[in-house]
C-alpha cells in the first residue's frame, strides 16, 4: 500500500516542479544604464545558464525563489533571487582598491596606488546626481577644502554665483577645459554646463604647479567634456522644469527650466560627440532673470601612431540685473538718493565664453609618447543700460528724490588666452621589471590679453521734459588694456620599486612679463601595505607654487596728476610653499575607504602698496614691494562606506588661514577675510533594483553641505553709513569687520528608471529653504530650488 501511494505522490511532486519552472526575462546594464552584452547568467545550484544579447536582454528557465548569478569580465559578480517573471539589474565595474586611474598630469595615467597628490575625481554620473546647475555651487561640500569665493562688488547674483569663483584651502586655483586654460579662471565656472562634462579632477595643494604653473596656488581643476565611445551609439535627451523660492520676489516661487541633448557615436577609428543645452531662470530678486545656452562638439580620430582630438564648447549667458537688494533691507528711503547709479539700474549683462583645442598625440614607440595641445579660450562680458526701466516713475522714487540725473555704465570686458602645451612621456626599460621610471617633460606658453572699455550713459530728468535717456560715449579707447605672458618648462620623474614604493620628483621653470623668473620644485613619496583585511597607503608631498601679481603693479600707468607710479623691476611673484602628509585606508573588498590629510602651507611675497607723501602732502609717490606672509594650515577627513544598498560618503575640512606678520591693516594672528573655518559635506544614497515588481530601478541621495563662520567686511553697513555721511547725518564710513554665521543646506536627488531607456528624476537644492546670508546680508541667498524632469537615453553597441 505504501508503494502504491508513493507513485502518485512522486508524480504530483514532479508536476508541481514542472509547473514552477517558467521563462524569466531581464535586462542587465552598468551603473550608467548602458546595456552590457555577454553577461553570463546561471541558476544557482544548477547547470542552467544563458547570456545577455548585444542590447543587454536575456531569458532563462527558472522557478520563483531560485537565485540567478550574474558575472562578466571587469564587473562585480551579483546574485539576485527571483520573485517575478521580469527582472532588471545593474552591475558595477570591478575596480580593486588603489587601481582607479587618476590622470592628474594629463598624459600620465596614474593609478591611485602611485599618486602622491590630494586628488578628487568626479565622473559624469557623480555630477548628474548633484542638484543644481552651477559648478561653483555643487562642488562646495563635495570636494574637500572647496569654498565659494563671492565677489563683494557683484550686485547681480541671479540665482547663481556668477562672477564668483571657488577657492581650495583658502587659495585660488587654475582651471583647464579639455587641456586648455580657461580664460576667466574659476570666476565664471557657472558658464559651464555640468551635463556636458565627462569628468572633473581636482588636484589640491601647491604641488600642482609643477605641471600647471602660475595660478595653481591652491591647486588645479581639470575639466573634460564628453567624448564618443568606440563602437557605440548614445543619444541622451533631458528636460526639466521647476521653481525657486524667494524672500525678495513679488512671486514666492520663480519659474525655471532646463533642457539638454547630446549625441555620441564611435565608428571604427573615428568617434564624435555633439550636445547642446538651454536654461532659463527667473531671478530670486525682483525684476531679474537669467537665460543661458550653449553647445559642445568633440571629434576623435585614430590613424596609425597618431591620435587627434578636436574639442570645443561655447556658452552664452544673458542676465537681467535686479536692483541692489541692500535697498530692500534699508528702512529709510531717503538713503537711496546717494546711489543713483546702483540702487535700481537694470542692466542686461551678457557673457560669451568658450574654448577650442586640438590635441595631437604621436606614439612612435611603445615607450615614447608626444602630445601637442593648441588651444584658445575667451570670456567676453558686456553690460549696457536698459532705458525702459527709467520710464517707470513708480520705481524711480527709490533714488530720484534728491537729484535729476542718473548715471549708468556701458562697458565691455574681454579675456583671451591662446595656449601652446607640449608633453613628452618616456617609459624606458622593461614594463614588468622590478624598478621602473617614467620621465615626463614639456613646456607651456600662454598669453592672456585683457581688454576693458567703459562708456558713459546718462539719464536726465526735467520738470518739463520728464525722463530722457541719452547715450554719451565719451571714451573712445580702452580703460584697461594689457597682457600677461607666461612661459614654463618642466620635468618630472615617477619611479617605482616592485610596484609598491613610489617616488615623484619634478621641477618647473616659470618666466613671465610681470615678475622675475622662478623655479618651482616638487617631491612626493607613497607606498602601500596590507594589514589583515585593510590596505594602508601613507604619503607625503611637498611643493611650491606661484601666482603672479596684477599687471599694473610692474607696468603701472604713466604719471597722472599728483600721483607718480614707480615700477619695481625686482618684484617677486606671490609664492606658496607647502607640505601634505596623508594616510589612506581601504577595505580589500572595496566597501570602505578613508583619507586623512594634514597640510601646512606658507604664502609669502605678498604685494604691498606704499604711498609716500611729497610736496607737503599735496602729491604722492606709489611703489610696490614684497612684504608679509600668510599661514594656511588645516585638516581634511574623507570617508566612504558601502553596505548592502546603502552608500555613505562624507568629508570635513578644517581651514585655518592667518597672517604670520603684521602689514598693511592686518595684525599678526588675524584671520584672513572670506575664508570659513571649515567646509563639510555628507551624502546618503539608497538604491532599490525593483520597486513595483517590474524591471525598474530607484536611487535616492540625500546631500548635506555646510560651511563655517568667517571674518568678512560688513558691506551692508558700509553702504548705510556712507548714505548717512553724504546726507550729513553721520561721520565718514569705515569698513566694519564682522563674523558671518555658518550655513548648512540640504539637497536631494531621486532617480526612478521605469524603463531601460527612460527615467524620471527630482532634484532639490537647499530644500530646507535656508536663506541665511553666506557672506553679507546685502547680498541675499536664493531659497529652495526644485526641478522635476525626464531623461530619455538610447544606447547601442556595435556587433
Amino acid at each position: 500500500m505504501k508503494n502504491i501511494l508513493a507513485l502518485p505522490i512522486s508524480v504530483v511532486f514532479a508536476f508541481s516542479q514542472l509547473w514552477a519552472q517558467q521563462t524569466v526575462t531581464g535586462y542587465v546594464s552598468d551603473q550608467d544604464g548602458i546595456p552590457i552584452a555577454g553577461v553570463s547568467i546561471l541558476v544557482k545550484g544548477t547547470k542552467t545558464g544563458t547570456s545577455t544579447d548585444d542590447k543587454g536582454y536575456f531569458s532563462i528557465e527558472a522557478a520563483m525563489g531560485n537565485v540567478l548569478i550574474f558575472s562578466s569580465v571587469n564587473y562585480e559578480m551579483k546574485e539576485l533571487r527571483i520573485n517575478q517573471a521580469s527582472v532588471s539589474i545593474r552591475l558595477s565595474l570591478l575596480v580593486k582598491p588603489l587601481e582607479e586611474l587618476v590622470v592628474s598630469g594629463n598624459v600620465v595615467a596614474t593609478k591611485r596606488r602611485a599618486d602622491v597628490s590630494s586628488v578628487t575625481v568626479l565622473t559624469s554620473k557623480d555630477l548628474e546626481a548633484l542638484p543644481g546647475f552651477n559648478l561653483v555651487n555643487i562642488l562646495e561640500g563635495v570636494v574637500p577644502g572647496v569654498t565659494i569665493t563671492a565677489m563683494p562688488t557683484t550686485i547681480f547674483r541671479v540665482g547663481e554665483y556668477f562672477n564668483s569663483g571657488i577657492s581650495v584651502r583658502g587659495a585660488g586655483i587654475k582651471v583647464y577645459v579639455d587641456d586648455v586654460e580657461f580664460a576667466a579662471g574659476s570666476s565664471f565656472l557657472a558658464m559651464l554646463n555640468k551635463d556636458d562634462i565627462e569628468r572633473i579632477e581636482m588636484v589640491r595643494g601647491p604641488s600642482a604647479a609643477t605641471l600647471y604653473g602660475s595660478g595653481a596656488i591652491g591647486g588645479v581643476m581639470l575639466i573634460y567634456t564628453k567624448k564618443g565611445k568606440a563602437n557605440r551609439t548614445m543619444i541622451n535627451v533631458k528636460t526639466s522644469a521647476g521653481f525657486q523660492r524667494s524672500d525678495f520676489s513679488e512671486q514666492e516661487r520663480r519659474f525655471q527650466q532646463s533642457h539638454n541633448a547630446e549625441f555620441l557615436q564611435g565608428i571604427k577609428n573615428f568617434s564624435y560627440a555633439l550636445g547642446g543645452h538651454y536654461r532659463t531662470q527667473n531671478d530670486y530678486l525682483p525684476e531679474g532673470s537669467l537665460k543661458i545656452g550653449g553647445a559642445f562638439a568633440n571629434f576623435t580620430f585614430h590613424t596609425g601612431k597618431f591620435k587627434f582630438v578636436l574639442s570645443n564648447n561655447f556658452n552664452i549667458n544673458k542676465t537681467e540685473r535686479s536692483r541692489y537688494a541692500i535697498f530692500d533691507n534699508t528702512e529709510v528711503e531717503d538713503y537711496y538718493w546717494s546711489y543713483t547709479d546702483s540702487a535700481y539700474v537694470k542692466n542686461p549683462y551678457k557673457i560669451h565664453s568658450g574654448t577650442v583645442s586640438l590635441n595631437t598625440e604621436f606614439q612612435p614607440a611603445r615607450w615614447w609618447t608626444h602630445n601637442l595641445v593648441l588651444g584658445y579660450s575667451e570670456n567676453n562680458r558686456h553690460a549696457y543700460p536698459n532705458p525702459s526701466v527709467y520710464t517707470d516713475t513708480t520705481k524711480m522714487k527709490y533714488y530720484m528724490n534728491h537729484g535729476d540725473v542718473l548715471g549708468a555704465q556701458d562697458w565691455t570686458s574681454k579675456d583671451q588666452t591662446p595656449t601652446i602645451r607640449y608633453f613628452n612621456l618616456i617609459k624606458p626599460g622593461n614594463p614588468k621589471g622590478i624598478f621602473k621610471t617614467d620621465l615626463l617633460s614639456g613646456f607651456e606658453y600662454s598669453n592672456t590679453k585683457y581688454h576693458n572699455v567703459i562708456y558713459n550713459t546718462a539719464l536726465r530728468y526735467t520738470t518739463s521734459g520728464g525722463y530722457t535717456f541719452r547715450p554719451n560715449r565719451v571714451s573712445g579707447g580702452p580703460f584697461n588694456d594689457y597682457k600677461r605672458e607666461f612661459t614654463g618648462a618642466y620635468i618630472q620623474s615617477s619611479s617605482s620599486w616592485q610596484e609598491k614604493y613610489f617616488l615623484v620628483a619634478g621641477l618647473r621653470y616659470e618666466k613671465s612679463n610681470v615678475s622675475i623668473a622662478v623655479l618651482n620644485p616638487k617631491v612626493g613619496f607613497t607606498t602601500n601595505f596590507e594589514l589583515s583585511t585593510l590596505i594602508f597607503k601613507p604619503r607625503i608631498n611637498w611643493g611650491r607654487s606661484i601666482i603672479s601679481p596684477p599687471y599694473h603693479i610692474t607696468h603701472p600707468p604713466p604719471p597722472s596728476g599728483p600721483i607718480t607710479f614707480i615700477a619695481n623691476p625686482d618684484i617677486k611673484p606671490q609664492e606658496q610653499t607647502g607640505l601634505d602628509v596623508a594616510i589612506e585606508i581601504y577595505d580589500k573588498k572595496n566597501r570602505f575607504k578613508t583619507e586623512i590629510i594634514r597640510y601646512n602651507n606658507i604664502d609669502k611675497n605678498r604685494i604691498y602698496t606704499e604711498f609716500t607723501p611729497v610736496n607737503n602732502g599735496t602729491a604722492a609717490i606709489v611703489t610696490y614691494t614684497n612684504i608679509g606672509k600668510i599661514a594656511k594650515k588645516g585638516w581634511e577627513f574623507i570617508a566612504e562606506y558601502k553596505i548592502s544598498r546603502f552608500k555613505i560618503t562624507g568629508n570635513y575640512s578644517i581651514i585655518n588661514v592667518t597672517y604670520v606678520d603684521s602689514f598693511e591693516n592686518f595684525k599678526k594672528g588675524d584671520k584672513v577675510r572670506g575664508v570659513p573655518k571649515y567646509a563639510a559635506g555628507a551624502s546618503l544614497n539608497y538604491t532599490v533594483p525593483r520597486v513595483f515588481g517590474k524591471s525598474d530601478y530607484l536611487s535616492a541621495t540625500l546631500i548635506m553641505t555646510s560651511s563655517g563662520k568667517m571674518i568678512a567686511g560688513d558691506n551692508y553697513q558700509w553702504f548705510i553709513d556712507n548714505a548717512k555721511y553724504r546726507m550729513g547725518l553721520g561721520p565718514m564710513p569705515v569698513v566694519n569687520i564682522r563674523e558671518t554665521p555658518g550655513v548648512t543646506k540640504f539637497n536631494l536627488n531621486i532617480d526612478y528608471q521605469f524603463h531601460p531607456n527612460l527615467r524620471l528624476f527630482i532634484q532639490a537644492w537647499n530644500f530646507t529653504d535656508n536663506t541665511t546670508p553666506d557672506f553679507d546680508k546685502g547680498f541675499p541667498v536664493p531659497g529652495a530650488s526644485w526641478m522635476f524632469g525626464l531623461n530619455l537615453n538610447f544606447n547601442k553597441s556595435a556587433k
